[in-house]
């Protein structure tokens, strides 16, 4: 009977111990996966960043940048001789009238970019089709802190001009609006920087006869930034009525007319 008794007690906690270590195993690999999953989301995150950075990384995939162009390319081949205003995030977030002049309009802003990420785009954006005009509003990113070391952006503006020459016989440029004082402008952004290329592509618009949207002189006060960089939502009011004042005088169309 003590034999028995001894037999069932060694099979009860035989298989009470392995419940345990089952127990205990099923726990440490859930931990195991969620530990896995939030390393994932992190490096997905980080990979993000980068991109609206303008800084995509290859194992990056199909981020931002890569839905933007797919998006733009789509409405341009679902319109006939578009107006198209590159530009970065500035651009990207305005609410563009759907026409001006009687010309449709494409947003071609894509969060992130500095002049030299865009380039790459060009053919991919645009295809074969040549447009009757594009306005250039991109240098924001490039007044990052990152580019105090860079050459001057009218060099970089001329190698974006000659890639899209292919595409249009007319241009605008715009300038760069106002950068506040906040955590993001003041951790990423200098304002001196900024304050020089905007002098620098009116310089260069001056030189070749292209048409400046002086963002600046029409936007003025403080608090036209939600972080120092991007516009409120009054601030885009005076910043589209300078980019659809100058696209109407460049296609010839009266003041006030879509």
């Amino acid at each position: 009977m003590k034999t028995i008794w001894s037999a069932a007690l060694v099979a009860a906690l035989g298989a009470l111990s392995g419940s345990v270590y089952v127990g205990g195993r099923a726990i440490s690999d859930k931990i195991s996966a969620q530990t896995a999953q939030i390393s994932a989301l992190s490096s997905k995150t980080e990979l993000l960043l980068e991109d609206l950075r303008g800084n995509a990384r290859p194992e990056a995939g199909h981020l931002h940048t890569d839905v933007r162009v797919s998006a733009i390319h789509s409405q341009m081949d679902q319109v006939t001789d578009p107006v198209v205003v590159v530009g970065d995030s500035i651009t990207e977030l305005a609410l563009l009238p759907a026409a001006i002049c009687g010309r449709p309009v494409i947003n071609a802003g894509i969060g992130g970019l500095a002049i030299s990420n865009y380039l790459p785009l060009v053919d991919a954006i645009f295809g074969n089709k040549r447009v009757p005009l594009i306005v250039v509003a991109l240098g924001t990113n490039d007044s990052q802190k990152a580019y105090r070391d860079a050459a001057p952006i009218a060099k970089r503006y001329t190698a974006l001009t000659a890639a899209l020459t292919a595409k249009t016989d007319s241009f605008v440029y715009a300038g760069i609006p106002p950068i506040e004082k906040a955590p993001l402008s003041d951790m990423y952004f200098s304002t001196a920087l900024a304050d020089q290329n905007d002098s620098d592509i009116r310089k260069l618009a001056d030189a070749r006869s292209i048409a400046f949207i002086d963002f600046r002189a029409k936007m003025s006060g403080e608090k036209l930034t939600t972080d120092g960089v991007h516009l409120t939502a009054d601030s885009y009011k005076p910043w589209l009525t300078a980019m659809v004042g100058t696209i109407q005088q460049k296609l010839g169309c009266n003041v006030g007319s879509k």
